[in-house]
């Protein structure tokens, strides 16, 4: 890759971040993750799981911190939705190395924002939840190796379905679906209380494995139960993790391409034009 295009992916990354963490939104950035733990603390505290896991709102924040990566992607598809209403889109077509340093900046900007929010999320947890807190350095360390994990494997999904996704409407479906896969991938639930059909449907599915991941770290042995086969299997699940990363990033050149060729100038004013006249793209 030209250096020219990292130097311009960097300095994206950075008017980014500035955005991100010197305007008012900054607020929201940091309050969305409190929120998070507080919500699911205060609805699952003293629910009772499974007789082997003592805490289910320890159970359930591992899970959410685990997949937390999938928050820095759907963060990905909604700027690029906002991006492509804007005009940056058809912008990046007439820059030399336009596609590839706007890749490059989302990266580097979306792994900054995931480690401030994941780091947020972490710390929020251990203070409302005693059991969450790290019993040693190694499981400190693979904390944050976890946050990169998750990032690594969600990252590029977020760019693939914002490319493919190119209506409100579209952005409307997809974020429903991504919040039913957030919730809904044993992430807050034990998967051993879905029916076994579902189970194994969902056991496929990265989110699941992230918190798998994420409670195997926080989590002692005997929580396992509540997973697909009553233990937890980090070897399997870092397996599953490493398939899902390929292929996402195998997928992701071909779908970015073919979606930056249909950013026209066409495209662009029939998209405004369903702004004036609808109120949405």
């Amino acid at each position: 890759m030209d250096a020219q295009a990292i130097r311009a992916g960097l300095r994206q990354a950075r008017a980014e971040a500035r955005i991100t963490f010197l305007t008012p939104s900054f607020l929201a950035t940091v309050i969305s993750p409190i929120v998070m733990v507080l919500a699911v603390n205060y609805f699952v505290d003293g629910v009772e799981f499974d007789a082997a896991i003592h805490d289910a709102a320890a159970f359930s924040i591992a899970g959410l911190i685990g997949a937390v990566g999938a928050i820095a992607a759907f963060n990905v598809m909604s700027e690029m939705q906002t991006e492509r209403t804007a005009g940056t889109l058809l912008r990046l077509r007439m820059l030399p190395y336009g596609t590839s340093s706007w890749v490059i900046g989302k990266l580097v900007d979306s792994f900054i924002y995931l480690i401030f929010t994941g780091g947020l999320t972490v710390v929020a947890a251990m203070l409302v939840i005693p059991g969450l807190r790290p019993d040693s350095v190694s499981t400190f360390i693979l904390a944050i190796g976890l946050l990169i994990a998750s990032f690594i494997v969600f990252f590029p999904f977020g760019v693939i379905v914002g490319a493919l996704v190119r209506s409100t409407w579209g952005f409307i479906v997809s974020m429903g679906i991504f919040m039913v896969l957030y919730a809904g991938s044993g992430t807050v639930i034990p998967l051993s209380l879905y029916p076994e059909w579902l189970q194994w449907v969902v056991g496929v599915m990265p989110i699941y494995w992230t918190a798998h991941l994420g409670r195997w770290v926080f989590l002692p042995s005997e929580a396992g139960v509540g997973e697909l086969a009553g233990s937890f299997n980090p070897g399997i699940g870092v397996i599953v993790l490493a398939v899902w990363a390929i292929v996402g990033f195998a997928l992701v050149p071909r779908v970015l391409r073919s979606g930056m060729s249909r950013e026209t100038m066409g495209s662009l004013m029939a998209s405004r034009e369903r702004v004036a006249t609808k109120g949405y793209a």
